[in-house]
């Protein structure tokens, strides 16, 4: 997740990442179950067993360190290996906090510009030992830095404080590092502030997908750590996103794919007339469609991982472009699984609205359809 143009295309084998896709899905089966996301989903999951998981992620898999920069103690693996993680945790709905350490704040930090910064908090991000979290500005350069939720204060010393408030940080809960954006009279400045900070206090959120926890932060005058530059965040706030839009289209794809297969499975099984439900036309041509669009999506999450192992500055264009793609296969995936599993689709019970509840939540994560698309526009240059 280094900027560092270095070319990895050839780093990894087919045979190696398959092995490994099987590796992650293996392990997922048994210890991060169906049963342990509708456990979150009623809300019955303690919060020992997702730090219990988190630490087999890394002690058993190695997960956490394995597109981590060598320099900072990991494996540096590169996007194709990253893409099949991410895929297998899509797929089994992962409730960890990957996604906000290992991808999101660990690229805040790689482009932030701070060496000093990423020698304190990255071997420890690669460990697992630190769980990071970032709470990225979404809406653009073109919202002003008075109308974020916080602002940072300097005193005589150069010491800086942040007071405020961020009201959705993904993975906030049992986070003990928090990468913020705040204004300062330079613009938008990065600041690292850690847990048990005086005037830091976080609280759960209750959101439509449970098995990807949100909570907010408040800030009264906590002690913070200005990462980079004063007014210098655009850069590292503006590559987080790139990467998190590759991510979230990586896990968005793995779970899709494991929508078609549930509703492929019964489409076989369920009989109408006699017959299965899954050899009458109007069924084929959905379960077609659903095929196509995740299919092009799936597509487009791989040209993005060539793009950034190649080095090819059009990975930041790539990624939102597989984002947007695959926001919209999974949804569709989604509504037509429930539509074809008719009534048992519709229940609590079934899987169908866990996947649901997870594409709503993937498809807004960084602002909302109308925001992606504007992101690409000027990634563009259009």
């Amino acid at each position: 997740m280094t900027s560092v143009n270095v070319d990895r295309t050839e780093s990894v084998s087919e045979e190696e990442l398959t092995a490994l896709r099987g590796t992650i899905r293996d392990f997922l089966v048994k210890h991060s179950s169906e049963q342990v996301a509708r456990n979150l989903t009623d809300g019955r999951d303690p919060a020992h067993g997702r730090a219990a998981l988190w630490t087999r992620l890394q002690d058993e898999l190695g997960l956490v360190s394995l597109v981590l920069p060598v320099q900072y103690g990991g494996d540096d693996a590169g996007y194709a290996v990253l893409r099949v993680v991410l895929e297998e945790h899509g797929r089994a709905l992962l409730a960890g906090p990957f996604l906000a350490s290992a991808v999101t704040a660990t690229a805040t930090l790689l482009a932030c510009g701070d060496d000093e910064a990423c020698a304190r908090y990255l071997p420890g991000i690669g460990s697992g030992e630190t769980v990071a979290t970032a709470a990225l500005p979404v809406f653009g350069q073109d919202q002003e830095p008075e109308e974020l939720g916080l602002r940072a204060d300097q005193d005589g010393a150069g010491s800086w404080t942040l007071t405020g408030t961020e009201w959705s940080v993904p993975s906030a809960v049992g986070a003990n590092l928090f990468l913020l954006v705040a204004a300062t009279p330079e613009g938008r400045s990065l600041f690292a502030v850690e847990s048990g900070a005086a005037g830091l206090s976080v609280t759960g959120s209750d959101t439509l997908d449970r098995t990807r926890p949100v909570g907010r932060v408040d800030l009264d005058g906590a002690p913070a750590r200005l990462l980079g530059k004063p007014g210098a965040a655009a850069t590292a706030v503006e590559h987080a996103l790139d990467v998190t839009a590759f991510a979230l289209a990586a896990e968005q794809v793995g779970a899709a794919r494991r929508c078609l297969e549930a509703t492929l499975e019964y489409a076989r099984e369920r009989r109408q007339f006699g017959r299965p439900i899954g050899s009458f036309q109007a069924v084929k041509h959905r379960l077609a469609d659903m095929l196509t669009r995740l299919e092009l999506a799936d597509a487009a999450t791989e040209e993005a991982a060539l793009t950034a192992d190649r080095g090819d500055p059009t990975f930041s264009a790539a990624a939102h472009i597989a984002f947007i793609s695959a926001s919209d296969a999974f949804q569709f995936v989604t509504t037509e699984m429930i539509q074809l599993h008719g009534g048992i689709g519709f229940t609590w019970e079934h899987a169908a609205h866990r996947y649901f509840r997870r594409a709503k939540s993937s498809e807004n994560a960084l602002g909302g359809p109308t925001r992606n698309h504007e992101r690409l526009m000027t990634r563009l240059d259009l």
